[in-house]
């Protein structure tokens, strides 16, 4: 039997296809969510609902599988390839916010304002330590134990 070198669990196709399956079915959750709590409280202040729900769906799809492949190229060591995920990864996640404080931003209370930066800068940081935890349990775990091949 060839030898292949120790594999990291979430590399084995399998385990990451469905966990791959699971985010991206996180993800869109979370953006059904983020468009009924912020487009029904800002749509007042000069968010339209049907803008924000274009921007955050096109941004969904780029969001999930970029956060995806960012994870599987840096447990591979891939630094050019997370790199460009990355920013894809970055972009996604910011563009609907940058296209509420555009539209609202002046008009918004303090208040809301307030509440809407702390709630980014709260998602960023759980989505952030998220993806880390993801990393570090991939790098530490065993590898599973690979099914014998009969020539």
């Amino acid at each position: 039997m060839p030898e292949h070198g120790p594999r990291h669990r979430i590399t084995s196709h399998r385990y990451y296809k469905r966990a791959e399956w699971i985010w991206y079915a996180a993800s869109i959750g979370y953006d059904v969510l983020w468009i009924g709590v912020f487009g029904t409280l800002l749509s007042p202040y000069g968010v339209n609902i049907a803008v924000l729900a274009v921007i955050v769906i096109c941004c969904t799809v780029p969001y999930a599988i970029g956060t995806a492949q960012l994870v599987r190229a840096v447990i591979e060591k891939r630094s050019h390839d997370a790199v460009k995920w990355g920013l894809l990864v970055s972009a996604a996640f910011f563009a609907p916010d940058v296209y509420v404080l555009a539209s609202s931003g002046r008009r918004m209370p303090w208040y809301l304002l307030v509440g809407f930066i702390t709630w980014v800068t709260v998602a960023a940081t759980i989505g952030t330590r998220h993806l880390l935890a993801k990393i570090r349990e991939a790098r530490t775990e065993p590898a599973p134990p690979e099914a014998a091949v009969v020539d």
